[in-house]
């Protein structure tokens, strides 16, 4: 019903944005050869690819504004009686772009035309908001790896991918070409992604669906700051993608690229290559269903991967582990029993556990340097639709119809004696639809109105076919997936448990622009509906963890893989998977003026509104925490077994009134001004100086509750700290429930109770963005930006164990470890880990960009940037991922931003190299060369170096004491191989004394650069029985061309044999692919 609404909105309702994201504007003054204004001139724009007009006349100060075109090329005839008809010819407007275009006009007759071909300056006069833009030429023609018109937006300033140097987000229930940015210190998943102005978002994790291939691309662009009113629910920036439309001819082209294993360098840490067979083939068609009225476009593209993995390697246990025998280990390891140090740090072989020599059974031994290594088939299958209509209905109406749909699957088998070469079997399949509808409503009056719908359903089965109980362990196995992990050394036997995921958004935008005398107003409104549905069985067959605490003794640590071999975990959890029915209404309502002070001087001022309802569950899944209640003694009269502070939906609030769906209140006074400038202080349009401030919110990801349904009573959960692998139950019988599948008011409650709670006033996540920056056309179509660009964001989320267990100083640090639920002050409970929004962050930058727009066969996009970016955590998380370290002082965790980059530089260039036109022969194969590529250098990420063996007794987080003042990070001028021994010095690192949090700092060290290369080489060849536009095209593309290795961070298990090396690579090694096109 409320999309069949929203359909009518769409069709008859005046409304949406002023200037969608993929729309532009021109606009200009009229004046005669002395300047003087000349109101009143007639101005006639056309489009070149659809004949649509729009005409307007200059105002009483000379001035016209067309607002809200679709991207593309246009020209301008201006006319006014005792003047010459002047034309302006080629003009390129580009998504979310303001073109000025001033025209002075001779004395003369109207029957005279005077026509120039001459593109409009590109530096910016009417906005305050930083952009940039890739037009059509860099899309198709610079070289990505992978083909994703995503990795795009690494080419403007201020934006860095988040975790790895591509910013590739790889798992079995997202698909491919998901990526995290972050833009200016943001956190890994604040930018909004629309195509076509509609939104393009898996609300689960707030990152982008898939973008059509660049065949289908237009125009690509990224707004990093000082974003316009009608932008928001995501704080950091925008990127936004413009599909190719008809136009009055037909256009198209058919493509195939390739890539084989003969052709690629090997991983620097492999033996062999990747056995790589990769297919991408397509096509594109496009053209004029009625001319200058109905138009079409539509495209196809189909993935087939076969490859075998490369020689991947993971750390297991050696031949004389498996036997109990650790002498050649530096660390000592302790008998738990005696409290005394096992005999030549052997165990008995009557001590292993029976379940941990079954485990190892599918875990190969490994190699002299502690690794198995094996290859595995990574097969895939995608395949790709779009199909876009645009009807020019008349000069009044437009309409935009666009569906995009990929659908992906991996076919993986996992063999059964070695489950770390186990895979998941994934399947995902995504929609994309939008309606646009663009009304000229009168002189300088146009509505908009667009919906956007998105589905996703996501697909996770690993065919491992054993699970916990075919290796002896004594527990309830709802699923085949496998969680054994060893925290220190870096080994763990895991196989993947089933997953599901299914989310939708539909999304409706509204806006009326009305442009009267010196003021362009807009007024409009964004309302976004999302839910998310997930039935999984993690960790519904438990989960171990063991940390080296057992074996710990003396000023020994312990080790975790000697703990595993007795048997005895330092954690134990298992639940009843995990069901999730969320559901989210976004909305936002706006108020925008564009001023235009004088001829030189533009003011833009604005306000939104953004009310916050905290997220619900149609199952009423929701519960809250208070301690006043707790100490009273309050309980639920819905969930009777619950433990006293904890309330549910529908129980009465000690406050007053009810506990409602969403247990955090609304959060209404969400109001974001946005002040910015423009300045053009010749008035020629060669140069600006531009400001701004604004506020921004952000929507939190559905995935921010997840877990939250885990726990009692919506999920029966157990967590228990020391006992066996073989019988995690063993003296705790009673809380071995499962399976447990009904629910309701007699629900069970462990006890001590782990939960998961957030704040019942929750502050919305909030921005600040300001820049102060300088633009200058240096020669025809090249220009110049410096920037200065700060942020602040405040309320940002975070979780902590608001149950944290106190260290007794009189006890030992063993006796500490074995007190943790009795150490807890509010008892009753074990960990409460509660959301709460106290945490902050800061970006100071400077930018600097040189873009030179395509013409004469070249075109050049560079950008710099020096930034330093602070923060307490780096990553939205949902429930239990990453709780702060020291949840008594927040802020001892101060340090740089996961995302931090204090360099990076990337440029890139476009070049049709001059053909020699003497001879036939001679201009054949010189002729419709192209050369492409991508120059990427930034430093490197920063990390933190975790303690090992619980220091904190109870508490994670804990990091390792550094001796001496120098960095211990060794110099970046020594041979490879010793980087690779010894990033830095591990002598100067040690595990702090119990109770303490060590003297190392978060995230101080800095890792390994990053440089890459790509290169893409293209000769064409005409093909006139297709035209005159026919031309094909061989391509050949180097991906990272001097195979420079790309080094990850270095191994930072204090204990693990490998601490201080080098073990992986972030980046792939030198790919080449070869493609052939053909083009109509």
């Amino acid at each position: 019903m409320r999309f069949s609404a929203a359909m009518a909105l769409v069709v008859f309702a005046p409304a949406v944005l002023g200037q969608t994201r993929d729309t532009a504007a021109i606009f200009g003054a009229i004046s005669d050869s002395q300047g003087a204004a000349i109101p009143g001139a007639s101005v006639t724009l056309t489009s070149s690819a659809t004949g649509q007009i729009r005409r307007a006349a200059a105002n009483d100060s000379g001035q016209y504004l067309f607002s809200s075109l679709p991207i593309g090329i246009y020209s301008i005839v201006v006319e006014q009686p005792a003047f010459k008809r002047s034309e302006r010819t080629g003009i390129l407007l580009q998504a979310n772009e303001n073109v000025k275009v001033d025209i002075a006009l001779e004395v003369g007759d109207i029957k005279t035309t005077v026509s120039v071909d001459a593109a409009a300056s590109q530096v910016e006069t009417r906005a305050s908001t930083l952009k940039e833009t890739v037009d059509r030429a860099r899309v198709v023609e610079l070289p990505l790896n992978g083909r994703n018109a995503a990795d795009l937006a690494l080419l403007a300033t201020g934006v860095s991918a988040f975790s790895s140097n591509a910013g590739d987000i790889t798992s079995s229930w997202r698909p491919r070409g998901t990526k995290e940015f972050a833009i200016n210190g943001s956190r890994n998943n604040n930018v909004r992604f629309t195509l076509d102005g509609g939104g393009n978002m898996d609300t689960l994790m707030n990152t982008n669906l898939p973008f059509p291939f660049p065949d289908a691309v237009q125009e690509f662009s990224v707004e990093t700051s000082n974003m316009a009113m009608d932008q928001g629910n995501n704080s950091a920036g925008a990127v936004n993608v413009v599909t190719k439309s008809g136009t009055n001819q037909v256009h198209g082209d058919v493509f195939w690229f390739v890539r084989n294993t003969n052709l690629n360098a090997s991983n620097f840490f492999s033996r062999q290559q990747d056995q790589l067979k990769r297919n991408q083939t397509g096509f594109t068609l496009g053209g004029p269903l009625r001319k200058n009225k109905l138009f079409a476009f539509g495209g196809y593209q189909q993935l087939w991967i076969r490859t075998a993995s490369g020689a991947t390697r993971v750390q297991t246990l050696t031949a004389d582990e498996r036997r109990g025998d650790f002498s050649s280990n530096a660390i000592t390891i302790y008998d738990p029993d005696t409290g005394q140090p096992f005999a030549g740090n052997k165990i008995p072989q009557n001590r292993l556990s029976p379940a941990a020599l079954s485990l190892l059974t599918v875990s190969p031994v490994p190699d002299a340097e502690g690794f198995t290594r094996f290859t595995f088939a990574t097969p895939e299958n995608g395949k790709q639709y779009i199909g876009r209509l645009d009807y020019v209905h008349s000069d009044k109406h437009t309409l935009l119809f666009r569906v995009l749909e990929n659908d992906q699957t991996n076919p993986y088998h996992s063999p059964s004696d070695n489950i770390h070469a186990g895979r998941v079997q994934g399947a995902q399949e995504t929609r994309n639809a939008t309606l646009s509808h663009t009304f000229v409503l009168g002189p300088g009056l146009i509505a908009h109105s667009q919906l956007s719908g998105m589905h996703q359903v996501s697909q996770a089965i690993s065919d491992f076919n054993k699970s916990v109980r075919d290796f002896g362990i004594k527990v309830y196995a709802a699923s085949n997936d496998i969680a054994v992990s060893m925290t220190n050394s870096g080994a763990s036997i895991n196989s993947d448990p089933k997953v599901g995921f299914n989310r939708a958004t539909e999304e409706i935008l509204h806006d009326w622009s009305w442009t009267k005398g010196s003021h362009t107003l807009t007024w409009g409104g964004q309302f976004a509906w999302g839910q998310y549905n997930e039935d999984t069985v993690f960790h519904s067959s438990g989960a171990w963890q063991f940390d080296g605490h057992v074996t710990a003794g003396g000023e020994s640590p312990g080790f975790d893989r000697a703990d595993f071999m007795l048997g005895q975990f330092s954690s134990f959890t298992q639940n009843n998977g995990e069901l999730e029915n969320r559901r989210q209404f976004n909305k936002g309502l706006f108020f925008g003026d564009v001023w235009r002070v004088s001829h030189r001087l533009t003011v833009n001022y604005g306000l939104r509104w953004e009310p916050f309802d905290f997220l619900s569950d149609t199952k009423r899944r929701n519960q809250t925490f208070d301690l006043g209640n707790y100490q009273k003694g309050v309980r639920s009269k819905i969930f009777l077994n619950a433990t006293a502070g904890l309330l549910y939906h529908g129980d009465a609030d000690p406050k007053g009134g009810t506990i409602g769906g969403p247990v955090a209140k609304r959060d209404w006074n969400n109001l974001a001004p946005r002040l910015g400038f423009a300045w053009d202080p010749f008035g020629d349009g060669r140069m600006a100086i531009r400001g701004g401030y604004g506020v921004y919110y952000d929507a939190p990801q559905l995935w921010v509750s997840n877990n939250a349904n885990n726990v009692s009573p919506f999920s029966y959960s157990v967590l228990f700290f020391d006992g066996l692998l073989d019988d995690p139950y063993r003296g705790r019988e009673s809380s071995n429930r499962y399976p447990l599948t009904n629910f309701g008011p007699d629900s069970p409650f462990d006890s001590p109770l782990e939960t998961i709670v957030l704040d019942g006033k929750w502050v919305t996540s909030s921005t600040q963005q300001w820049n102060i920056t300088v633009e200058r056309e240096l020669v025809k179509d090249a220009r110049l930006r410096v920037a200065y660009v700060g942020t602040k964001a405040s309320h940002l989320k975070g979780e902590y164990d608001q149950n944290a267990p106190i260290y007794n100083p009189n006890l030992t640090l063993t006796e500490n470890r074995a007190t943790i639920d009795e150490r807890r002050p509010i008892q009753g409970f074990s960990r409460i880990d509660r959301f709460f929004h106290g945490l902050n962050s800061s970006y100071n930058s400077l930018q600097v960009s040189l873009d030179k727009r395509y013409g004469h066969g070249f075109t050049i996009l560079t950008s710099y940037t020096w930034s330093k970016a602070l923060d307490y955590q780096s990553r939205n998380q949902a429930a239990q991922d990453a709780p702060l370290s020291n949840p008594f002082n927040f802020f001892l965790g101060h340090g740089s931003s996961t995302a931090d980059r204090r360099q990076r530089f990337v440029g890139s260039y476009v070049w049709d190299l001059p053909a020699i036109t003497h001879g036939a022969l001679t201009k054949a194969i010189t002729r419709d060369w192209k050369f492409s590529g991508i120059l990427t250098l930034q430093s490197g990420r920063f990390f933190s170096i975790n303690a090992t063996g619980d220091p904190l007794a109870g508490i994670s987080g804990a990091r390792v004491d550094l001796i001496g003042e120098r960095n211990p990070v060794l110099p970046s001028d020594r041979s490879k191989g010793e980087t690779v021994a010894h990033y830095f010095d591990i002598t100067r690192f040690h595990n702090p004394a119990p109770n303490t949090l060590g003297t190392l700092g978060r995230n101080i060290l800095e890792g390994p650069g990053f440089a890459n290369l790509d290169l893409s080489m293209v000769k064409g060849f005409r093909l006139p029985m297709l035209g005159e536009a026919g031309l094909g095209q061989f391509r050949f593309e180097a991906f990272n061309v001097f195979n420079r290795t790309n080094f990850s961070l270095p191994n930072t298990g204090i204990t693990n044999s490998n601490f201080g090396k080098l073990l992986s690579t972030d980046g792939d090694p030198r790919i080449l692919q070869l493609a052939l096109k053909i083009l109509f």
